[in-house]
């Protein structure tokens, strides 16, 4: 081999070495997943939570009265407005309305929330938590795209 070609390989190599140290560095993405491992808190339970409150029209106190309304009517709805219930009391720093709406819940056969009726408190903070995590990377999002 002539030195020439090793030069140019060599070359080569250190340009693509200065080409990487160019590059953002990586962020670190949070996930709900980490965020209940990190709380000890069942994932099962907060993956079916409401993801984003600004969702829906209703409070949670207006989804627990029309689940209540709908209790002798239309069992589907009534599962539906009590999982909602109870989606938004989260969001809304509300436990004693997470409590009941969970636990009616699981009287009539919807979904088990057995930790988060145990300790809404704990279920309020890991969403409330991801929720901000969202936010923060929806307005970084937002700033980026007016540059």
């Amino acid at each position: 081999m002539s030195k020439f070609s090793l030069g140019k390989y060599f070359r080569k190599e250190k340009k693509e070495i200065e080409e990487t140290e160019e590059t953002e560095p990586e962020k670190t993405i949070i996930t709900l997943e980490q965020i209940c491992y990190e709380n000890e808190f069942p994932y099962d339970e907060m993956k079916t939570i409401l993801s984003d409150p600004r969702n829906t029209k209703e409070t949670a106190e207006e989804s627990l009265t029309i689940a209540k309304k709908y209790m002798d009517e239309d069992s589907k709805k009534t599962l539906f407005y009590l999982w909602q219930a109870g989606s938004l009391a989260l969001y809304e720093n509300e436990p004693d309305i997470v409590r009941d709406s969970f636990t009616k819940l699981k009287e009539l056969g919807g979904k088990h929330y057995k930790k988060t009726i145990e300790n809404p408190e704990k279920a309020i903070k890991i969403i409330q938590e991801r929720y901000n995590i969202q936010l923060k990377k929806e307005a970084e999002e937002k700033l980026k795209e007016t540059k």
